[in-house]
Parts: structure tokens; sequence; C-alpha cells
């Protein structure tokens, strides 16, 4: 579904990383290339996230309130009419959140309760493409230190942005993919790491994120040997623990049926 099915605008802001499309309003706004409804969840009842690793913060590690986490990056007219996507990543990170801590606290009331959650597959890709180019604009994806310039050589800026506003097609292998592995007993169910892939020269060929103990991966190409447990556009996640007999099922919708499923299993006892 189209973020933005109206007649293009015409005007190109300078600030605005969509601005290839020819479809910007006049006014840039505040964008946090992480959406906020996640650092929310992250944040609890704490006062600020804490962050590192990012180029900018020069290897300190800082905490941060949500308020001050936002760049300069996107018009008024892009940065609202991608808020559904926000929306979207918001409610997949607060199930795969709620779904890891039920198996991983043995006292949690909802441990011995099965659970099912359902987001939009084709929305939740199209974030990913959103946090990366994002965050890859905001000079927060680093490689040795030092700050990611660009998308790969010779990628389509325009059609990138017509595939993330317009619904526009990905061209064939690209997008999401989720890599099935064992759960780490010792891993953080409230917290997210981002880590750019790049290729030559440096520039951004995807990336990974991983949600607590979830790893979803965003393709700008197609891998030539792709590892066997990657899962192109999965059609949802079963998240079980070891010895358990309770399932947390996440679906992912998708326009076309014939999608395969994601199974992470806990090991190990419950953290005391």
């Amino acid at each position: 579904m189209p973020l933005l099915a109206d007649a293009r605008t015409g005007y190109t802001h300078p600030r605005c990383y969509g601005n290839a499309s020819q479809d910007c309003s006049s006014r840039i706004s505040r964008e946090h290339w992480l959406s906020a409804s996640i650092l929310r969840e992250i944040l609890g009842s704490d006062t600020g996230i804490v962050i590192s690793g990012l180029p900018w913060l020069r290897g300190e590690t800082k905490s941060l309130p949500v308020s001050r986490l936002f760049s300069f990056i996107l018009c008024e007219r892009h940065n609202n009419h991608s808020s559904s996507l926000d929306t979207v990543a918001g409610q997949f990170f607060r199930a795969t959140k709620t779904d890891q801590l039920s198996l991983a606290e043995p006292d949690h009331p909802d441990r011995a309760k099965d659970a099912f959650a359902l987001c939009q597959g084709s929305e939740l890709e199209r974030w990913l493409l959103k946090l990366f180019w994002g965050a890859l604009e905001a000079k927060s994806l680093g490689r040795d230190g030092d700050a990611i310039s660009d998308l790969k050589t010779g990628l389509d800026k325009a059609r990138l942005a017509d595939i993330l506003w317009r619904g526009s097609n990905w061209p064939n292998g690209w997008g999401m993919y989720m890599q099935a592995h064992e759960i780490d007993p010792h891993g953080t169910p409230n917290s997210v790491a981002i880590e750019a892939h790049t290729g030559p020269g440096g520039k951004l060929w995807g990336g990974s994120v991983t949600l607590g103990a979830l790893q979803l991966r965003l393709g700008l190409g197609v891998a030539s040997e792709p590892p066997e447990n990657f899962i192109y556009r999965p059609g949802g996640i079963v998240i079980t623990a070891k010895g358990a007999m309770v399932e947390k099922v996440i679906a992912l919708a998708w326009p076309e049926p014939g999608h395969r499923w994601a199974t992470y299993e806990r090991q190990g006892a419950a953290i005391e």
C-alpha cells in the first residue's frame, strides 16, 4: 500500500533524503531514524536511552532522552507519511520484547501462555529501508569508527524513495531477510543493535537490526551465495523455549502466499 498516492509536489528539499522523488514539502522536520515508538519501549521507566557504537560518540557510551535522538533529515511531507511504518515497527518490537521476556523470566505471568501477534510484513520491510537510510543520513552508521558516507554505487535513490513512499516493487531478491538461530539465554530482549553491511568503497549495501535475540536483515542487492538458514520475507516467527510447551507466534502478512517461517528456540533455564 502506498504511503503517498497523490500528485507529486515537484519540490526538492535539500536536507530531505527522499528528495530524489521530487515530492517534498518546504519545511524540514525532526525525524527519529530509530522509531520513537521503539525508543519509548526500550526506555520504560528510565530517564534515558543508553547508546554506544555510533560514529559521533567517538567511542563513548551515553544516556540520552528520546527527545534528543532526532535529526533534521526528512521534510514534513515525507516524515508525516511514513509514520505508519514506525507504528508497525513499534508493534513488532513490543511483541518480540514481550514474548522473549515471558520466556526469560521464571515468574512472568505469561510464561506458560501461548501468544499471537500479527504485523504487516511489507510495511516492516519498508521500515527497514527507512531505518538504514535514515541512520546513514544522520551519520549514525559507522565502519572502523568513521561514518559511512553513502549508499552503494549505482543505487537509484528515486527508485528507493518510490519503494518507500509510493509502494513500488523491490528488485527481485532485495528487501527483508531473517536468519533462524538459537536464542542466547543471556541476551537482552529490551535492546536494539544495528549493524551496517558495506561493500567496495565502504558504501552501504544493507544491514541487520537485532531486536533482543531476533535478527532482521535488509539487502540492497542479492548475495551470490546466501546462507541456507536465511529466510527471505518470512511468513512469521515462532518463539519457544527448550522444554516449554508454549509457542509465541508473530505472523507477518504479505500480499502473496507461500512464505517460510522462522523458529527461535531459547536454550537453557530462565533468568533468575
